[in-house]
């Protein structure tokens, strides 16, 4: 008997140590890969998120993430030069289209591993959506990486935010032309609205470039140009037009000005960096009258309820508009996923991709894990409140590649929400002053030939820096009529007219 049992024991060993080999087989044939993410500085290291892994463990293989927060343009640079790619990347302004059309030998043709049978939430989001899969094909037809449909997003991007207690104070009436937000302004300027009993109010606090989120392009609709949202391009029919060469554009950047001369918008703003100006939107006592943002999380806390938005008010020819959003930001229409060329066992990890495209993965790869961001109820998802101390923002990025991740943020998405998540509500609250009052005219996200975005490299980077350059100067200093003609010139000896084809011909090829 005792023989036996040692020769069952020993049997026993024999076989633990066969599964021990070969579990640690199956552990080396698992196909591993190397992805660099572009990651905001809010999200945590991803090789320790749960979800990841269990969806990685889902489609068999293993991910390890190197996730970089900052100078990410000058590394990619090293990469793209050196051809040492990683098996893939993630992310946020990963690469540009143009950074993938100019290298299409270094990155695989996704098109050619996506099938009804091998990647069938992939296909079906394609099919489903064209809209879509031309968001993710490059010039050639061909699909190099992968782009993502955001969930929620707002119809307009800029929000004009009033300080409404300061307004009731002085007996004052929502503006609804430029004409009576000067009266307002003048106002905030001189009547101590925030009874503190110093003159030290900032009647109109504003960026003077950038998009119009942020900044007084959002004010371009009252005169007649777009509101432009990403560039200074707009359309006129079929036409492209660079609004800095327009006499709309001259009258705006003179009303400007003299908005400075008048003492309605503060000096400083011409050399304001981005920690001054959030430095003044959340002073301890309010002293910003009006603003344009993205919503209001810049704004002191303690004070965000008195601030409302407002619709865009109409110019002295009775122009009142901001610019559209929704099909620029919606499918944004930039790689979130491109894989390397070298990839070994790239079907391994087209596997791993397709299942983002399942509505409650996507959700989770979007806003961060269920249990953890989000909370399901019999009516659907709800976000968590984040913890004190942290913004809807930052507790969603903190788990999350959030708008950098490719996924299909559709209506089966959104379906999933029991009702829209606070951290996009408030924005969708407040820009629904704006739907009135969209312009149609705004110019899509174009796609250019390595040989445009050549020429492009030549002459974009000093025609957008000399308009930058300029508005700024006629802030602080005016001169915009005594300088037009000479600025139109230096525009065309930088070789504006280049640029603005190249934008025809692109917008001719996909219109």
């Amino acid at each position: 008997m005792k023989k036996n049992r040692l020769i069952a024991l020993a049997l026993c060993a024999v076989l633990l140590l066969s599964l021990t080999v070969s579990f640690a087989a199956a552990e080396e044939d698992v196909p591993t890969f190397r992805i660099i993410v572009s990651a905001n500085v809010n999200t945590d290291d991803l090789n320790e998120n749960e979800f990841l892994k269990d969806l990685a463990e889902q489609a068999g293989v293993r991910i390890e993430y190197e996730c970089v927060y900052t100078d990410w343009d000058t590394r990619k640079s090293v990469l793209l030069t050196s051809g040492d790619l990683p098996d893939a990347f993630i992310g946020w302004n990963v690469l540009s289209n143009s950074e993938v059309s100019y290298n299409l030998p270094l990155f695989a043709n996704l098109g050619e591993l996506i099938s009804e049978e091998a990647t069938p939430n992939l296909y079906a989001a394609l099919e489903s959506d064209p809209t879509y899969r031309d968001a993710c094909s490059d010039l050639d037809g061909n699909i190099y990486y992968l782009s993502d449909r955001m969930p929620f997003r707002p119809s307009t991007y800029a929000s004009f935010l009033i300080n409404k207690t300061w307004l009731d104070k002085l007996g004052l009436e929502v503006p609804e032309t430029l004409e009576e937000l000067e009266e307002v302004l003048i106002a905030f300027r001189d009547r101590d609205p925030n009874g503190n009993g110093e003159q030290d109010e900032l009647p109109l606090y504003m960026n003077l470039s950038g998009d119009e989120a942020w900044s007084i392009a959002a004010f371009m609709g009252a005169f007649g140009c777009s509101g432009s949202i990403t560039n200074y391009f707009a359309l006129d029919g079929d036409t492209v037009v660079y609004q800095p060469l327009t006499e709309n554009f001259k009258e705006f950047m003179t009303w400007i000005a003299h908005l400075r001369e008048e003492n309605l918008m503060p000096a400083e703003l011409a050399t304001v960096d981005d920690s001054q100006f959030n430095a003044r939107l959340s002073n301890e006592t309010p002293i910003v009258g009006m603003t344009t943002l993205w919503d209001k999380s810049p704004i002191g806390a303690a004070y965000q309820d008195e601030y409302i938005a407002i619709a865009p008010m109409a110019g002295p020819n009775g122009d009142r508009g901001v610019a559209s959003n929704i099909a620029i930001s919606a499918y944004d229409c930039v790689p979130k996923f491109v894989m390397s060329a070298d990839c070994e066992n790239k079907e391994a990890l087209m596997r791993f991709i397709d299942l983002c495209f399942i509505p409650e993965n996507g959700v989770q790869c979007f806003y961060g894990p269920i249990g953890t961001v989000l909370e399901e109820t019999e009516d659907g998802l709800i976000m968590v409140d984040p913890p004190e101390g942290m913004t809807w923002n930052s507790w969603k990025y903190k788990y999350a590649v959030n708008g950098g991740w490719p996924v299909l943020g559709d209506e089966n998405f959104e379906a999933l929400f029991a009702e829209v998540p606070e951290s996009d509500s408030a924005k969708l609250e407040m820009v629904a002053v704006n739907e009135p009052y969209q312009n149609t005219n705004t110019l899509p996200k174009l796609k250019f030939t390595p040989e445009e975005t050549d020429e492009l490299s030549i002459v974009q980077t000093d025609v957008d820096t000399y308009v930058t350059k300029k508005m700024t100067e006629w802030f602080a200093n005016g001169g915009v009529e005594e300088e037009w003609d000479t600025y139109l010139q230096e525009l065309h000896n930088m070789g504006v007219d280049t640029y603005v084809s190249i934008y025809q011909a692109a917008y001719d090829r996909q219109k």
